[in-house]
């Protein structure tokens, strides 16, 4: 949570092991797990994809969070496969989403500059952390 995720869709098949987000009819938000299992079928080609959180115990169809019924997700749920991510950055979207007067805050300069302001200064620290945590490593 609160990652962003860059995703491409190609023609090659799905592969166990690899991250998908995938939609599921009457759920509103898709989700973002890794494939366990994928099965060809021998007549058609088409692809069973089983997939699982990698924090949970059950897969996701144990888990119940496919469709009621459904036993394996097909390529037409599959939104993309993710290849890369920006940790944290997210946040920004759900902090905004959760607390909507921070959007008057942006809209305003003065407000907008102080929060830029403080935001820098909290990227600045993370970035002494993580040296500080590299710097530490390397030796």
């Amino acid at each position: 949570m609160g990652d962003i995720l860059f995703l491409h869709m190609s023609n090659d098949p799905i592969r166990a092991g690899e991250i998908v987000v995938y939609n599921i009819k009457g759920r509103s938000i898709p989700i973002v797990h890794r494939v366990v299992e994928v099965h060809q079928r021998q007549a058609t080609g088409e692809l069973d994809i089983l997939t699982k959180g990698d924090n949970n115990r059950e897969d996701d169809r144990t888990g119940l969070l496919y469709s009621p019924g459904q036993l394996w997700l097909q390529q037409h749920h599959i939104m993309g496969r993710a290849v890369g991510f920006l940790p944290y950055v997210g946040y920004f979207t759900i902090i905004m989403t959760d607390m909507p007067i921070l959007k008057v805050c942006f809209c305003c300069p003065i407000c907008s500059d102080w929060f830029l302001g403080i935001a820098g200064h909290y990227i600045k620290g993370v970035e002494n952390l993580l040296g500080s945590l590299n710097g530490g490593l390397d030796k």
